[in-house]
């Protein structure tokens, strides 16, 4: 596999060029999300705005730290398709990884067929993590990446593995690996130099291309994620001691459901085949615990245990709680309990398979 995989054309973002305007989007996890000026996206966009001078461009970046393709198939049409993009970039495979494969799949097909669907150009990038160290040095393809480039081939999306460029930079003496990733995942101001360079290459020939857009093929899963939806919290019968709060240090999203109270409980009705929540989860947040159509209660996946390396901050959580209901109305409860920290309970999304 090289480093730039070069499939069907990218007309929309062709035709925006010609208009004057582009808008570019990004999806992913925290070696996307806007760092202050560092990350990738600004390495590459900069460059871009040399190769086309006279075009008004316009960024969207939905990265958002420690999630994957489960919570981008629900919030790719909010953060991504609502703003119109033309051009999307993809990069989920380092978060990914630890997901079973069969779903993370599903999930990664059901998000490139809704910006496919919404007439997004698309295409996907892979960076680095530790893991794939031995692999890389063997020559071979990292799992996570392998998998990714099977749904890029049917669909037939162009991907570059910005990982092996750096990679191939760092074994050939021109970067130092702590230049590249000093925490060693995400890269600061050389690494994202290095990132954004291999996607410049790549998009530079697509700028005069008249390649058209490989055709829309059907999904290799047909229980992909391409239905899943958030409820809107207005859909939710929500009352004390919960509130729905707006708070800005969330960048992506503001809203949430929040309380404090050991105990407290929520119920609603939905249609569908299985539910996933994005709770915020620190060292003070509450655990809970949930039952489907007035079953037995289950513990929160992972049970009560936090993970201490995320300090008092909240990180945004998906968890699927069910899957393969039968496709009608169910309901839903949860009820929060308190962990020796705190019992704080944030919760940023619920969202419905289908």
């Amino acid at each position: 596999m090289e480093v730039i995989n070069r499939r069907g054309g990218l007309p929309r973002f062709r035709k925006a060029i010609e208009n004057g305007r582009l808008r570019l989007g990004f999806i992913g996890g925290s070696i996307t999300e806007f760092a202050e000026y560092r990350g990738w996206t600004e390495s590459f966009v900069g460059g871009l705005m040399q190769l086309i001078p006279d075009v008004a461009i316009s960024v969207r970046n939905a990265g958002v730290g420690g999630t994957g393709s489960s919570y981008g198939a629900f919030r790719v049409q909010r953060d991504i398709i609502s703003k119109n993009c033309d051009l999307v970039f993809v990069e989920f495979a380092v978060n990914d990884r630890g997901m079973e494969k069969e779903y993370r799949m599903r999930c990664r097909e059901g998000l490139i067929r809704k910006l496919i669907k919404a007439d997004c150009d698309v295409v996907i990038v892979y960076t680095y993590c530790k893991e794939m160290y031995e692999p890389m040095m063997k020559g071979e393809v990292p799992d996570t990446i392998a998998e990714y480039e099977e749904l890029a081939k049917h669909y037939g999306l162009s991907s570059v593995w910005m990982g092996k460029y750096a990679f191939d930079e760092y074994r050939a003496g021109l970067m130092r690996f702590e230049e590249w990733l000093p925490d060693g995942l995400h890269p600061q101001e050389r690494g994202s130099y290095s990132y954004g360079q291999s996607v410049l290459k790549f998009i530079e020939p697509e700028i005069k291309s008249d390649a058209p857009r490989a055709p829309f093929s059907g999904p290799l899963k047909e229980d992909n994620w391409e239905n899943c939806e958030m409820i809107p919290f207005d859909l939710i019968k929500w009352q004390k001691p919960w509130r729905l709060r707006d708070n800005s240090r969330f960048h992506i999203r503001n809203e949430y459901l929040d309380t404090s109270a050991a105990g407290a409980s929520l119920k609603f009705d939905f249609e569908g085949t299985g539910i996933s929540l994005v709770l915020m989860k620190g060292v003070m947040a509450a655990c809970f615990k949930y039952r489907i159509d007035g079953g037995e209660w289950i513990d929160e996946p992972g049970g009560s245990a936090v993970e201490m390396w995320q300090g008092n901050n909240d990180w945004f959580k998906f968890m699927t709680l069910c899957e393969g209901l039968e496709n009608t109305k169910h309901t839903f409860e949860i009820e929060v309990g308190a962990n020796p920290k705190g019992s704080r309970c944030c919760i940023e999304m619920i969202g419905v398979l289908k």
